[in-house]
């Protein structure tokens, strides 16, 4: 896969389908494409483009969010 040339802070990348190899025929189903999305600092999404073997195209979405930090618990030393 391949996407256009990346600059510095973009909140998106789309990758699109240059070649695959390994297939038995090409009417086989591959990945076709995929999205990235960063939305914020603390979210990430994943969208796969998947086409079946009669050309049919469908996407998967994937959401992730970064699990928040805990704050430091200060435990008193007893002396």
């Amino acid at each position: 896969m391949k996407t256009e040339t990346m600059s510095g802070s973009a909140e998106k990348y789309t990758f699109t389908l240059v070649r695959v190899t390994g297939m038995k025929t090409q009417d086989e189903g591959h990945m076709v494409g995929l999205v990235l999305s960063f939305p914020d600092k603390d979210h990430l999404t994943q969208e796969w483009k998947y086409q079946n073997n009669k050309g049919k195209t469908s996407a998967d979405l994937f959401q992730f969010k970064r699990k928040p930090e805990k704050a430091a618990t200060i435990v008193p030393s007893g002396n």
